[in-house]
């Protein structure tokens, strides 16, 4: 498996158009990888959608992880993991 790190710039580069993690990710190890991918116009989220910019980047706060390319991918993302399509 990779390290998120990597993945974030994978998707901000647009090697790859989404990333799910639903094992919670401490919000120190992505913080980096949010700032990198909202520069390039994706989309930063838990797997239910909710926002993740006010989570405090510390080693002990966790979330799950939905990280796409753009906000159309995204919400198909959303979809699917909801089982609503």
């Amino acid at each position: 498996m990779q390290p998120h790190s990597i993945l974030h710039a994978y998707l901000a580069c647009g090697s790859i158009s989404i990333f799910a993690n639903p094992s919670p990710s401490r919000s120190f190890d992505f913080s980096g990888g949010w700032l990198l991918v909202q520069e390039a116009g994706g989309v930063f989220t838990d797997v239910q959608g909710n926002p993740i910019d006010n989570i405090e980047v510390s080693l002990k706060k966790s979330t799950s992880l939905l990280v796409a390319g753009n906000a159309r991918l995204h919400e198909k993302a959303l979809k699917l993991l909801s089982g609503k399509e």
